[in-house]
């Protein structure tokens, strides 16, 4: 086993432990980053295709998400944006809806007049309300039926849930569902992605910190956190032995009480967060599915909760001119769906897609199950602290950042924002 000791250790290698650790880097500390993964990212990861870097799952740059301008800007990735004009759209027996601006909701035939008014003031009052916090512990379900009726809950936001946030609409708090609402529409066109590839600011900011003195291991596990002592795995089942009186944490909560030796002493919000498990599939094809970047189907209900045409927002998004698309499910670990294998996944996917565009087929697909792809935002929902009461330990993730939407910009804000309470702490 090799022993190393450094000023701080930070677990988990997605877009909040490398902010963690270069912003740490570069206060003058030395740091040491283990991620479990070949590949760093999180769900910022990439696969190669044909030659082409494609990022696991579907993802975009909006105009209001600061932080990752920051970093993109640093990185000399700024003037590669390519910014468009997107469309949300709802189909509806093969029919799309956009419900971008208030017109789109007059025209939106599978609700009636009155009820296209009350939803058009519904998006005014969520357009203009900042702080959600006193709609924490509301029912999303009570909060939809008082403001727009039974059948907009019924025909939209039940189903909206069940496939865009993966939990029934009764679990969710409407303090997060109505700022992850108000964040859509004070953003409601502006839509970025990195020619250079979403690759490049992944491996800029780790360059960064390793040119800072850090140190990046790759494919290591941390399997035992103690007091200032972590203890980790690599290939061929090499043993490390890391210790510092400094540890962020910027992997799931359940993670962490799993490889915590004292997990009866972490903080209790810890014990309260869960996450939704996703299968995501990304494939190719010559056939146009949608012109529309993000399609959500509600009726009829297929497999799959919406698809994102990753060509609609890049162009270039293929290797070969291709369509690139994003396809998800949420699912729990131990449903059929989520225990099904990749063929039969494509094949059962493909059956649903067909629905929509009768001649369609892969030119290559890749899938990919995530068992931690989002927090459960819950009723109550309570963000853990920075600091941990636990001594020398820290927190960084999206899961400390409610309300905010498990975005890129949040990650990346709360890997800064932790390492700015180490930096201060000493």
């Amino acid at each position: 086993m090799t022993v190393e000791r450094c000023d701080a250790i930070v677990l988990g290698g997605g877009p909040a432990g490398l902010a963690a650790a270069d912003r740490l880097a570069e206060g003058g500390m030395r740091v040491v980053l283990l991620e479990a993964d070949t590949e760093l990212g999180g769900l910022a990861k990439s696969f190669r295709q044909d030659g082409k870097w494609i990022p696991i799952t579907y993802h975009h740059v909006m105009g209001i998400d600061t932080a990752t301008h920051r970093f993109l800007k640093r990185f000399g990735l700024w003037e590669s944006m390519v910014w468009k004009s997107i469309k949300v759209v709802f189909w509806f027996h093969g029919k799309a809806y956009p419900l971008v601006q208030p017109w789109h909701i007059l025209g939106f035939a599978p609700l009636t007049p009155l009820e296209r008014l009350r939803l058009v003031r519904f998006g005014v009052v969520c357009y203009f309300k900042k702080n959600w916090h006193a709609f924490d512990a509301v029912r999303s379900d009570e909060w939809i039926e008082r403001m727009l009726g039974g059948r907009a809950r019924k025909a939209i936001f039940e189903p909206l849930a069940e496939m865009e946030f993966g939990t029934p609409l009764s679990a969710v708090s409407s303090g997060w569902l109505g700022y992850r609402l108000h964040e859509s529409a004070r953003n409601r066109s502006s839509y970025g992605y990195p020619s250079k590839d979403l690759k490049a600011l992944i491996d800029g900011i780790a360059a960064a910190v390793e040119k800072k003195g850090g140190r990046i291991m790759r494919g290591v596990e941390a399997v035992r956190v103690g007091r200032g002592t972590v203890e980790a795995v690599g290939p061929n089942g090499t043993r490390h032995r890391l210790e510092s009186p400094r540890i962020v944490s910027a992997v799931p909560p359940e993670i962490l009480l799993r490889i915590h030796e004292e997990p009866g002493r972490l903080d209790p919000e810890l014990s309260t967060i869960r996450y939704r498990p996703l299968i995501c599939m990304c494939f190719g094809s010559r056939h146009l599915i949608s012109p529309h970047y993000w399609n959500v189907f509600m009726e009829p209900v297929l497999r799959f909760g919406g698809i994102f045409n990753h060509t609609a927002l890049f162009p270039e998004g293929g290797a070969h001119g291709e369509y690139v698309y994003y396809l998800f499910s949420y699912a729990d670990e131990e449903s059929p769906l989520y225990r099904t294998s990749e063929e039969e996944l494509a094949a059962i996917y493909l059956e649903d897609i067909r629905t929509v565009c009768p001649k369609f087929d892969y030119l290559w697909r890749r899938i990919f199950k995530i068992p931690y792809s989002t927090p459960r935002y819950g009723l109550g929902y309570k963000n853990p602290p920075v600091e941990s009461v636990y001594p020398g330990l820290f927190f960084a993730g999206v899961y400390r950042r409610y309300p905010c939407t498990r975005t890129m910009h949040t990650a990346l804000l709360s890997g800064c924002e932790t390492a700015a309470a180490v930096l201060k702490k000493g």
